[in-house]
């Protein structure tokens, strides 16, 4: 994910791309400013990046929300795109060894 014109840090791209897939594809606001561990300011720089690379497209209300930051009160949801899941980093996943069998044989 090192690309020379990245306005956002690389690590807040990979945090924001991985919470995304880690949670099927796409979040609500509020739960993505929770699972990335972001600023708010970083947050938005960062979708706003990702937005504009079509790595993930932003759902707006119609009607903004009441409550929350102000940035993003008329952001409903980030959903990552298929070419975004393409792009983003794998999360860690348990490596296959040998397991025991579920039955044991009989000898």
């Amino acid at each position: 994910m090192q690309h020379p014109q990245f306005n956002s840090a690389p690590y807040a791209l990979a945090a924001v791309m991985t919470a995304l897939c880690r949670r099927g594809g796409s979040l609500r606001i509020g739960a993505l400013l929770r699972a990335s561990g972001l600023a708010l300011d970083e947050l938005c720089a960062t979708v706003n990046e990702l937005s504009r690379r079509r790595w993930v497209k932003v759902a707006w209300r119609r009607v903004p929300r009441a409550t929350g930051p102000e940035r993003l009160r008329p952001v409903e949801r980030v959903t990552a795109t298929r070419f975004g899941r393409w792009r983003a980093p794998r999360p860690d996943r348990p490596r296959a060894g040998k397991r025991a069998p579920a039955f044991p044989r009989e000898r």
